[in-house]
């Protein structure tokens, strides 16, 4: 079975990720949608790095977040 990227629900201007985040007085950096399971993100954490993010949120799988988050750290960034 193919897995898809989150739908448009995500990135809803009245109740997505930018809208609860602005609310908040975050600034969304949207990298683009992916499809699942991932197999490499280091490309994803160096953009997010260029856009000076230090907070992430996602709809991923348990599984490409635990492998977001290795591939952040062995590159010297994550959760100081």
């Amino acid at each position: 079975m193919e897995r898809r990227p989150p739908g448009p629900a995500a990135a809803a201007q009245r109740y997505g990720f930018e809208a609860a985040l602005s609310g908040r007085g975050h600034t969304l950096a949207d990298v683009g949608a992916r499809h699942e399971p991932a197999t490499d993100l280091r490309a994803r954490a160096d953009r997010l790095r260029e856009h000076g993010a230090d907070l992430v949120t996602s709809a991923s799988t348990a599984t490409d977040l635990a492998l977001f988050h290795r591939q952040a750290r062995q590159a010297g960034r994550g959760p100081g």
